[in-house]
């Protein structure tokens, strides 16, 4: 939702159009689908031949279309989000006050570049699971208008997955948190390993020292913290396929 809200200040009207077609590609996901499984069991019994024909092969263009355009827009618009970030960054230190750029804390820049890249790159993941919600959603109503009790049935197992889900989130926030501290204090430590590169050379007890006892913990903690994160999530992942 804060990714849906971040596209629509940036820029509000390609937001919606990708949106739009994102609905279309959903849609035509459903009606493929459901063509294909209709049309298996009218033509084997010699009905609506050229009905099918017609259209199964339309709604799969279609779908097929519109989810290319929605995803290359998709990219093409956080490529261009992610490359006003940067510029952004860039005038920010270009203004400023020498003095005010020699107190600023460079792993505080280098993080910054780093998640507006990954917020990008979440975007167009985040435009197919819009697409595949939409999808869900057709499939739901078709089976809730068929069978009332199957469609019921199915908006439990949905609401259960929805509530793991964000059990999980809860479980994983306080690590992605600790996990993004440790990683603007790795930023901090490869500053000073890379900035004081001279001193460290001079000094091999303090070269020694700075990775073995510095460097080292915190890559492997922040491993660690990776690990389960990513344990939480494919937990989840287990849980959904089996539902």
């Amino acid at each position: 939702m804060e990714l849906l809200r971040f596209l629509f200040k940036e820029a509000p009207e390609k937001t919606l159009h990708i949106l739009l077609i994102s609905v279309i590609a959903g849609m035509s996901e459903v009606a493929s689908v459901l063509l294909t499984i209709n049309g298996a069991q009218d033509v084997a019994a010699g009905r609506n031949y050229m009905l099918y024909a017609i259209l199964l092969p339309a709604a799969a263009a279609v779908f097929i279309l519109s989810k290319r355009i929605s995803q290359t827009q998709a990219a093409a618009l956080t490529e261009s989000v992610l490359e006003k970030l940067y510029a952004d960054i860039a005038n920010d230190i270009r203004h400023a006050e020498l003095p005010e750029i020699e107190q600023r804390d460079t792993a505080e820049i280098h993080l910054k570049m780093l998640k507006a890249q990954t917020v990008t790159d979440a975007a167009v993941r985040g435009v197919h699971a819009f697409q595949s919600l939409i999808a869900i959603f057709f499939l739901w109503l078709y089976v809730f208008l068929i069978t009332p009790a199957g469609g019921l049935f199915s908006l439990l197992l949905l609401a259960l997955a929805v509530a793991v889900y964000e059990m999980t989130q809860k479980l994983a926030l306080p690590l992605i948190q600790q996990e993004a501290e440790k990683e603007r204090e790795l930023a901090d430590l490869l500053g000073h390993i890379l900035y004081g590169a001279k001193e460290i050379r001079i000094s091999k007890r303090k070269n020694d020292d700075l990775f073995t006892n510095c460097l080292c913990p915190v890559i492997f903690k922040i491993q660690e913290m990776r690990c389960r994160i990513r344990s939480y999530f494919a937990g989840y992942g287990i849980f959904v396929s089996v539902c």
